[in-house]
């Protein structure tokens, strides 16, 4: 009787602890197969993990302090289900590492999560807008910015939300460090950002402001020949700031959302660009469609541009990206999708791999498609 007694005094306080403390796992596996072609090279059929939705796991918590307050918590990893490899050897919780308080005046949130600007995370507006439908997923055909800075993780992040005012909320994000703030703050490279957001029945839209300040690179980009060409080769160090504005609107008419986003982004000595994006969703034979277009067109500027000129290489880029899908639904938590991608680059862009190694080291689909079927689940 009285171990029975016991028992039901340890169940009865671990339901209340519990209860005061809600602790959640949850994560997204999604794998599929995906063929791409890039002018100049040969078909690449690859299996690929996150190809619609990132592939993570995660623990998040919040627990009640009263009066309308509470404390909370999230860590998130993300990891690739092809090879059960870890999205980034570096960190643990790569993808969102934070603690945040929250009430009636707001909510105050730091660590490591997506920029305002980032279409990721937590704090991340561009998800009210439709400038950013499938602009972050399904690889290189279909990247958002070509100058990258603002759009990224930051770590060292401090940011406020305001509490919604008639649909309206303002949101401020500040880095001490975008990598590191192990140096004096002068040296430390920083993130700025503020961000209004406005979401009432079928409207959506937000704007954002964001900067990174660069401060922790040492010197400006180093522009040399390469060997046996007449092409430019720069190293990455920048240190000229990068800004960025964003503005994005959707308006949901029941049958079908069009989505319409422009971002702006310019970093002096390198280049300045403008995007324009514009989608549409709609339910399509029980499941939901999306088809979407996107332009960008930019310029290079100071040193770099110059140094182009010299060499008779274009200055100028331009890039269209065209792309649907459809996503049907088994379940609540499982879906299906197909999704094709295709893009044509002119001037600068007509180089395949020339302008994405300048600005990210990493070659850029400018001319090409890809077509992927995959499988997503959460839990």
């Amino acid at each position: 009787m009285k171990k029975t007694l016991i028992a039901a005094a340890v169940m009865a306080a671990s339901s209340v602890a519990f209860a005061a403390s809600n602790v959640t796992l949850y994560g997204v596996l999604d794998g599929g197969v995906q063929l791409s072609k890039t002018k100049g090279s040969a078909n690449v059929v690859s299996f690929d993990s996150g190809n619609f939705m990132g592939s993570r796991w995660g623990i998040k918590g919040v627990e009640d302090l009263g009066n309308g307050n509470a404390v909370g918590f999230q860590l998130e990893q993300g990891f690739n289900m092809d090879s059960g490899h870890a999205s980034s050897s570096a960190r643990a919780f790569h993808r969102i590492s934070r603690l945040y308080v929250n009430g009636s005046w707001g909510e105050i949130g730091f660590g490591r999560f997506g920029s305002l600007s980032s279409g990721t995370g937590p704090y991340s507006l561009l998800d009210s807008w439709g400038g950013s439908l499938l602009a972050t997923s399904f690889g290189g055909t279909n990247a958002w910015d070509t100058i990258a800075g603002n759009t990224g993780r930051v770590n060292n992040a401090l940011v406020y939300v305001t509490p919604n005012f008639a649909g309206f909320k303002i949101s401020a994000m500040y880095s001490n460090g975008v990598d590191d703030d192990t140096n004096k703050w002068a040296k430390n490279q920083h993130y700025y950002g503020i961000g209004a957001s406005y979401a009432a029945g079928s409207l959506k839209s937000s704007l954002i402001f964001d900067v990174r300040d660069n401060k922790g690179n040492n010197g400006t980009y180093e522009i040399t020949e390469k060997a046996g060409t007449d092409d430019v080769d720069i190293a990455n160090k920048v240190k000229k700031a990068i800004y960025s504005v964003n503005y994005g609107l959707s308006y949901n008419f029941g049958p079908i959302t069009p989505q319409f986003g422009y971002a702006f982004t310019t970093q002096a000595d390198v280049a300045s660009q403008h995007t324009f994006g514009l989608s549409a969703t709609a339910p399509v034979a029980g499941g939901e469609a999306a088809l979407g277009a996107r332009y960008v067109f930019g310029k290079l500027d100071g040193q770099l541009k110059r140094e182009c000129e010299a060499d008779g290489d274009e200055t100028k880029y331009r890039l269209l990206t065209i792309n649907a899908m459809y996503k049907y639904n088994l379940s609540k938590r499982t879906s299906v999708y197909g999704y094709a991608g295709w893009t044509d680059g002119s001037k600068l862009y007509k180089d395949t791999g020339k302008i994405g190694n300048w600005f990210t080291g990493t070659a850029i689909n400018s001319n090409g498609y890809s077509v992927a079927f995959g499988l997503v689940h959460s839990f």
